[in-house]
């Protein structure tokens, strides 16, 4: 409606005492006048100088200025509002003019209005950003001016202040910004809140204020608590009480945070490193008591289990210095000694100590044996012996013990518990299965060996062989399995005495040395030193509890058979050897050489020297060198051969498999639990150290692969703290169980909603003790979408013309959007928020989603329209990311000025089927070239222009034809539109009214009656036309030969022409014409081809060549055109030459609507000929019957059809009744005329009256009433199928009916 220019109103460096004046445009770009209202600024120092409530007209403006006047220069954005509105409308349409008042002077303001600290630890800094834009002109250095409390009053200057700004001052940049930091360290517990004031260094009198920017935060304690896990009371002293040497007791403790943010603490013993250094010797307090964790990191109001170990531990060869019986464990005093150490948990955190006594008493074990040795003597094979043995508990706390079976040997009961000071019975079987001396060692252990361990040496011999009793039967019970007791005592059961032997003793075992010694001698050597070996090898535990069934003089079968292949090979071996050189030996004492067998006779050359191998060559494949330590993947040779890869970590490659995150099985809980000792910290490799997640972009979903390889033989329970930063909180998983010489992986997933540069350290927990951290870093920019070129050119602005003759509406350039970042972009196009009013630019697509590095072909369309300013900028919106302007241009537009000179185009009433043709011109009354295109959707149907677009020079004029053909009767009253580019529309008002001619052939009956063959005949035709436009009829006479159309005055005047050649008078005959192809108005025209009247008209399809002959058939189309009813005054304005073709038809005064034709028939040979004349009324359509009436009829017999009608409007009609003209006069119907009734009914009956034989007849029966025409068609057949006689029915009624639509519409 109106345009205001300029659409923002800024002043800039704008400084105290001067008067700033700027001016504003309002310019009505409708068609109409409108009142322009303009509502002034609220400001006080802005005052709006114009006339209000303006009525405008079309075209003009209205200016209005703006002054700006003030003593202290204040940032002032304020708003002018254009009210416009048409006298019709209702509410006025409103445009907003943002006023924008900047001084010359830095002006600071703060992105947020109130920074919320949260949670704090009470004297722990911690800090936020806070974010300052310069809108002024000049830069500005900004420090802190004053601290306000809650009352607005300033804080105390002697304490502390809880918030403070860093740096103390910070420069901006005109029209930059810059990032400070506000820190909190409040003391005091509770709620901290003030506002913190901000000044702006400046030497001007009247500055603008400094903002200023809230401050809270919730101060609470930070500390660290030891808690009992059971009662969870506060605790200071863990006592463990009297425990053996060498067992272990645990006690968990609970560590508390009650603070908001993470701490790290550590457990130390002063005294023991202060000892340490002091002396270096043993510390029995230190080793017998500890903690794990020693150190952590305890997370925001979390806790973590802690277990206090109480292992007594003495020092090594404390009892060296005693010998002999003082060394026994008997001789070692029964009290306890008394164990403590004092731990401090620190953190630094929070800065505490907190003070831990751990306490115990160790107690020395006091085990023994009745009997350290039991000698059993000599037993028969597979016989027993039982002795007795007496445990004692001298100690003073409860002992479990065990005792070992060793081969040959059975100790009932193994195992038991002793009380403080008791004793046990325990009973000895010796049960030998083999021959020889057997001896053994038992081992009697206190708690599985972990406290004290005692030897029970026994002795056994079995000399007499005996065959195994088995013992069963199908009437043998359990009881009889059972072997009782056989005890012997001490004495009995001994060694005997020694005693010298006799003599004859000595020289058996004399004689048996000496054979023994020629065994050695004779290869037994190797038997003789195993069997010594095994000897040797007698106390130990594992050979005992064999079986032995030798004294390992023999071999097992599979050393035997292994021994045996031996033998095999090495005769085999020996035998080929032999029989090679005995070969060797017989060539040469024959003199033939075996090479020379081989290869024929020596020539002094190497075999085969020069030639290439007849063989192809193998390429030789190449093993990987073998390394200890391979750089190569899984599979490789060096990992295949058992080598443990290095620790080479790759944080691009996910790994696919995930180990379970907890432990499942008592094992796996047991192993995750265990601490770690600096060496096998070592063995489990964490890496990379440093995550880099690059630079991406805000909302990209990014993951990194976090190895944990370890090189144990136990699970470790590795714990990644990713989840408690924001950015990482979708990393998986949490924890894993790393299985022993396995490597697991984390997927650590970073997605940041923020440009950022980001760095944060994640903490990870081996076994839930041991505690390290890595880097986490990415550098995250916004999203932004890049306008280029085809070229990869950087585009910030487009500019549009048209080329000389270039017609069209629009012009459009092609740019590309480019996405450089790692997230999908979704993008919308738009105009500036302030804009208001209609665009002439336009993006496709107007949005869609550019995927992350890739590019979108863009289409920016151009279509100027008046009204519209040609310099626009479009904004390409990204969500959640930074926008994009391109500036739109098109310099050198002028408004187009085009006019149709005439202003109605009237075609008055025309005849369907006719084509119709005015001429309208458009005049160009500007200084440039007008480009014009007219709207399709505005033309009526049949109505067509030429041309439909082009451009009109400056100053100059083009003629525009306007066809019009219409198909059926019609008023049309429309508004054709023109499309001016950057102008106004054209339009040109269209009138018409297209009827059906009403065209009666005026003889019923042409009778030629008898012609002789070469002669010809000629009967008149007379078609009357009662409409008051020309009608166009059709007649193809190709299928009649020998029948010719002619004027009846050309036919007159050749009969003349004939009759004085006869009598060789010479006459010229003047005023007449013939039929004339060439001329398109001639009332009757000879063409070879009917033009289609919907492919452009009457004169666009065939030529009037004359007669034509297709496929030897003379073709034979007339055009007969039928002048109107109207006077010749009237006929000569409408159309002259029509109307003078009738005159000169006529042969004098012509009859107005008629026209007088003459049918010629010259017959070729000999026969009858009957048929209907085919007259065809031009734009005509063929009636759409309501019903099919069929009769059947014998020769000059005829039948009838009876039916009855209503009328639809339910009321009494005068009708009438009829056969259209090209039916048979067969057919009759009656009654022909009268009163239709609306409730009855009126009977009507066809007659079919035939009088020869032939094809079935066709007719169109008409009732017609002023409301509605009904139509019926009627074929009348033959009761009999005789094979028809092509003997037609002479031409009844050729009356030609209205050519409007048949069908039956109620008007």
């Amino acid at each position: 409606m109106v345009e205001v220019h300029p659409p923002r109103l800024e002043l800039t460096q704008v400084e105290e005492g001067i008067k700033y004046v700027l001016a504003v445009a309002v310019r009505n770009t409708s068609v109409r006048r409108c009142r322009v209202r303009i509502v002034p600024p609220c400001s006080a120092t802005l005052r709006l100088s114009s006339a209000s409530d303006v009525d405008l007209a079309p075209g003009l403006e209205l200016r209005a200025e703006l002054a700006y006047l003030t003593d202290v220069v204040e940032p002032l954005d304020d708003r002018l509002i254009v009210q416009a509105s048409h006298r019709d409308d209702g509410a006025p349409s409103l445009i907003t003019v943002p006023i924008e008042v900047r001084p010359r002077c830095a002006v600071i303001r703060c992105a947020v209005a109130d920074i919320d600290f949260g949670a704090v630890a009470q004297g722990a800094p911690t800090v936020r950003p806070l974010e300052l834009r310069n809108v002024g002109s000049l830069p500005g250095v900004v420090s802190l001016s004053e601290l306000l409390g809650p009352g607005g009053q300033p804080m105390r200057e002697g304490g502390t202040p809880p918030f403070r700004l860093l740096p103390a001052r910070l420069e901006v940049a005109a029209g930059g910004s810059a990032t400070a930091r506000v820190e909190c360290s409040a003391a005091e517990l509770g709620e901290a809140s003030c506002t913190l004031r901000l000044r702006v260094d400046d030497e001007r009198e009247h500055a603008p204020a400094a903002p200023a920017v809230g401050l809270c935060a919730v101060v609470e304690r930070q500390a660290l608590e030891l808690r009992d896990s059971e009662s969870g009371e506060p605790l200071t002293a863990v006592s463990f009480g009297r425990l053996f040497y060498g067992l272990e007791a645990r006690r968990v403790i609970t560590a508390v945070n009650t603070g908001p943010s993470a701490v790290d603490f550590a457990f130390l013993n002063p005294s023991a490193d202060a000892d340490a250094d002091e002396t270096g010797t043993f510390d029995p307090h230190a080793a017998s008591l500890s903690i794990e964790p020693a150190m952590g990191l305890l997370p925001p109001h979390g806790t973590c289990t802690i277990e206090a170990i109480f292992r007594p531990t003495r020092e090594p060869n404390a009892s060296s210095d005693a010998k002999g019986f003082l060394a026994s464990p008997e001789t070692e005093p029964d009290d306890g000694q008394a164990l403590a150490i004092e731990l401090q948990l620190e953190s630094v955190e929070t800065g505490q100590a907190l003070a831990l006594r751990l306490t115990g008493e160790g107690v020395v074990p006091r085990l023994s044996l009745s009997e350290g040795t039991l000698v059993f003597g000599d037993v028969p094979q597979y016989d027993y012996l039982d002795r007795q043995v007496t445990l004692r508990n001298q100690s003073t706390l409860p002992m479990d013990w065990s005792l070992s079976q060793p081969a040959h040997f059975s100790l009932t009961p193994s195992s038991g518990s002793l009380p403080a000071h008791g004793e046990a019975e325990v009973y000895v079987r010796f049960s030998p299965h083999q021959l020889g001396e057997l001896k053994a060692n038992a081992r009697l252990r206190g708690f599985g060996g972990a406290v004290c361990e005692l030897p029970l040496k026994l002795w056994g011999g079995c000399a007499l062989p005996r065959r195994r009793v088995l013992e069963g039967g199908v009437d043998t019970l359990p009881e009889d399995f059972e072997r009782p007791p056989r005890l012997v005592s001490g004495g009995t059961s001994s060694r005997p005495e020694w005693s010298r032997p006799a003599l004859w003793e000595s020289t058996r075992r004399i004689e048996e040395s000496a054979t023994q010694l020629h065994r050695l001698t004779d290869g037994s050597l190797r038997a003789s030193r195993r069997r010594v070996s095994l000897r040797a090898r007698a106390d130990d535990d594992a050979l005992d509890r064999i079986d032995q069934m030798d004294t390992g003089l023999e071999l097992t079968s599979a050393e035997q058979l292994e021994r045996t292949q031996h033998k095999q090979v090495y005769a085999t071996f020996i035998a080929r050897s032999r029989e090679e050189r005995e070969a060797a030996r017989r060539a040469r004492r024959s003199g033939i050489d075996p090479a020379e067998l081989a290869f024929g006779v020596s020539l002094g050359l190497d075999p085969f020297s020069g030639l290439n191998a007849p063989w192809p060559e193998i390429d030789a494949p190449r093993e990987p060198l073998w390394l200890e330590r391979p750089y190569a993947a899984p599979g490789s040779q060096a990992t295949e051969a058992g080598m443990r890869r290095p620790a080479i970590f790759d944080q691009l490659t996910l790994a696919p498999r995930k180990f379970k995150e907890v432990p499942e099985s008592a094992e796996e809980i047991r192993e995750c639990k265990q601490p770690l000792g600096p060496k096998e910290l070592l063995s489990v490799a964490c890496g990379p150290k440093t995550l880099d997640f690059g630079t991406v972009s805000a909302f990209t979903t990014v993951s990194r692969n976090f190895s944990v390889v370890s090189g144990l033989n136990a699970s470790v329970l590795v714990e990644v703290k990713a989840g408690d930063e924001p950015e990482l909180e979708t990393s998986w998983p949490p924890s894993q169980v790393v299985p022993p010489e396995a490597t697991a992986g984390f997927d650590i997933t970073f997605r940041c909603g923020e440009p950022c540069t980001y760095r944060r350290t994640v903490a990870y927990v081996i076994n839930g003790i041991h505690a390290f951290r890595m880097t986490v870093t990415a550098q995250v920019v916004p999203l932004e979408l890049h306008l280029v070129n085809a070229r990869g050119t950087p585009l910030e602005e487009l500019e549009f013309s048209f080329g000389a003759g270039d017609a069209a509406s629009s012009c459009s350039q092609s740019l590309v959007l480019q996405n450089r970042g790692t997230h999908p972009a979704t993008f919308r196009w738009g105009h500036p928020r302030d804009f208001t009013g209609r665009s002439p630019y336009s993006v496709e697509p107007s949005e869609g989603v550019v995927p992350p590095k890739g590019r979108l072909p863009l289409s920016v369309e151009f279509e100027p329209q008046l009204g519209c300013h040609p310099e626009h900028a479009l904004v390409c919106s990204v969500e959640n990311g930074l926008s994009t302007t391109l500036l739109c241009r098109a310099p050198g537009l002028v408004e187009a000025r085009l006019a149709p000179v005439e202003k109605t185009i009237a075609f008055g009433t025309i005849a369907i089927g006719t084509a119709q043709q005015r001429v309208t011109v458009l005049k160009n009354a500007g200084q440039s070239p007008a480009a014009f295109s007219f709207r399709p959707e505005s033309l009526p149907v049949g109505v067509r222009l030429e041309p439909m677009s082009g451009v009109v020079p400056a100053g100059d004029v083009l003629e525009v034809a306007v066809d019009a053909l219409i198909e059926a009767p019609a008023r049309i009253e429309a508004t054709i539109e023109a499309l001016v580019r950057y102008g106004k529309r054209v339009q040109l008002p269209l009138s018409l009214e297209a009827i059906a001619p009403a065209v009666r052939l005026l003889e019923e009956h042409l009778e030629f009656g008898p012609v002789i063959v070469g002669s010809s005949a000629h009967m008149p035709v007379s078609l009357s036309n009662d409409s008051p436009v020309p009608a166009v009829i059709w007649c193809d006479l190709s299928a009649f030969p020998g029948f010719e159309l002619k004027l009846r005055a050309q036919q007159e005047a050749e009969a003349m022409r004939a009759e004085m050649d006869a009598a060789e008078v010479s006459t010229t005959v003047t005023g007449v014409t013939g039929m004339q192809d060439d001329d398109e108005d001639a009332p009757l025209q000879l063409i070879a081809k009917r033009p289609d009247s919907a492919a452009g008209g009457e004169n666009g399809g065939g030529e009037a060549d004359g007669a034509s002959s297709v496929g030897g058939v003379d073709q034979r189309l007339y055009r007969i055109t039928v002048p109107p009813a109207l006077g010749a005054a009237e006929a000569a304005a409408a159309t002259p030459r029509t109307v003078l073709a009738g005159a000169v038809a006529g042969g004098g005064s012509p009859t107005p609507g008629e026209l007088k034709l003459s049918l010629s028939f010259e017959p070729k040979a000999v026969g009858r000929v009957e048929f209907g004349l085919p007259l065809e009324l031009s734009g005509a359509e063929d009636p759409e019957a309501e019903d099919v009436i069929t009769i059947a009829a014998a020769i000059n017999k005829p039948a009838a059809v009876s039916f009855t009608l209503e009328n639809v409007v339910k009321a009494d009609a005068p009708f009438s009744a009829f056969f259209t003209g090209d039916s048979p006069a067969k057919f009759a119907v009656s009654p022909a005329a009268g009163v239709l009734s609306g409730n009855v009914g009126t009977t009507f009956t066809v007659t079919y009256s035939p009088d020869s034989y032939g094809k079935p007849l066709r007719g169109s029966l008409v009732i017609d009433t002023e409301d509605v025409r009904w139509i019926y068609e009627v074929r009348g057949t033959l009761p009999v199928y005789n094979p028809p006689v092509a003997r037609p029915p002479p031409s009844g009624d050729a009356r030609l009916g209205p050519s409007g639509s048949h069908k039956r519409v109620s008007e």
